[in-house]
């Protein structure tokens, strides 16, 4: 499991080689995922200068369009570290460099789509904290804020909301070292500020990428040593 909780992007100078003046591209810093930055072509570039040199081994982004996408990190003065290709295959997703890269101090990310006008929504970077949780029990439930009414005749009348993802864990006494290195993550950020987690790096079909927050406050139970503690995400958007 890894978490991009400290986004070292937030407060860098965003721009872009062409963007919307309705989509500009400092939405990128948004706690919004879904104000997203959009181009006024199928390309763009996105440059991001930090406003801190700082350590990056993964970078998060939000729901784009983009068939083909490029990250390159630069260094010092601004010298090309990495040159890395954006996964693509969820939105949000993270994408990985080989190993840690210090002192960063600028990330372009280059977007292509087939559509009219290429999009992308928001970006994190940093250094993800690793939190091993083998022996959880990870449930994969949905909050479904759907309005509706049926009347008495079966007439249904719907305000329909995409479904929210929650990601309830539960640990046992075995685990317990992985459940206090999250409930020390909790501290740090505290209830509803969003993060990237990856819940399962190389098996993204159990549970892809998802951009979320501590949705409660880690429940724990039991007597001594024999406990059982559940955290529980929510989807953010």
């Amino acid at each position: 499991m890894k978490i991009i909780y400290d986004n070292v992007l937030h407060g860098g100078t965003y721009s872009a080689t062409n963007e919307s003046l309705n989509y500009p591209v400092e939405n990128l810093d948004h706690p919004f995922i879904t104000k997203r930055f959009q181009a006024t072509g199928n390309t763009s570039t996105v440059t991001i200068i930090l406003d801190t040199a700082a350590s990056v081994d993964s970078i998060g982004h939000g729901v784009t369009n983009a068939t083909a996408g490029t990250i390159r990190v630069y260094s010092g003065a601004y010298d090309l570290e990495a040159t890395l290709t954006m996964d693509r295959d969820y939105d949000p997703c993270i994408t990985y460099t080989a190993s840690t890269i210090a002192a960063v101090t600028k990330i372009e990310i280059d977007l292509t789509t087939t559509d009219t006008y290429a999009y992308l929504g928001g970006v994190s970077a940093g250094v993800a904290h690793e939190i091993d949780y083998a022996y959880a029990q990870i449930e994969r439930p949905l909050t479904d804020n759907t309005a509706w009414q049926q009347m008495p005749g079966g007439q249904s009348l719907s305000n329909k909301k995409t479904p929210l993802r929650n990601v309830p864990l539960t640990f046992d006494a075995a685990s317990i070292t992985a459940a206090n290195n999250l409930i020390t993550v909790y501290r740090s950020v505290g209830l509803g500020t969003p993060m990237f987690i990856e819940f399962f790096e190389g098996a993204r079909t159990i549970f892809p990428p998802l951009f979320c927050c501590f949705a409660t406050v880690p429940v724990d139970t039991g007597s001594g040593y024999d406990r059982t503690i559940t955290v529980n995400f929510r989807e953010c958007k």
